[in-house]
C-alpha cells in the first residue's frame, strides 16, 4: 500500500513538472517579490539587530 502511494505521488509530481515550466518569473516579478519580502521581514530583522547590538554593548561594559 505504501509503495503504491509513493508511485502515485511520483507520477503526479512528474506530470506536474512536465506540464509547467520550473521557473517562469521575469525581472519585474522578481523585483516585486523582493520588495514584498523586504517589507515583511525588514523591520523584525532590524529590531533583532538593534537588540543584539544593545546586548553586546552591555556585555562590553560588564567586562570593563
Amino acid at each position: 500500500m505504501k509503495k503504491r502511494f509513493q508511485y502515485s505521488l511520483l507520477a503526479l509530481l512528474i506530470s506536474t513538472l512536465a506540464c509547467e515550466p520550473m521557473l517562469a518569473i521575469g525581472r519585474n516579478e522578481f523585483l516585486i517579490l523582493v520588495i514584498i519580502v523586504l517589507a515583511l521581514l525588514g523591520p523584525p530583522i532590524y529590531r533583532f539587530i538593534r537588540r543584539v547590538e544593545d546586548f553586546l554593548k552591555h556585555e562590553k561594559k560588564d567586562k570593563q
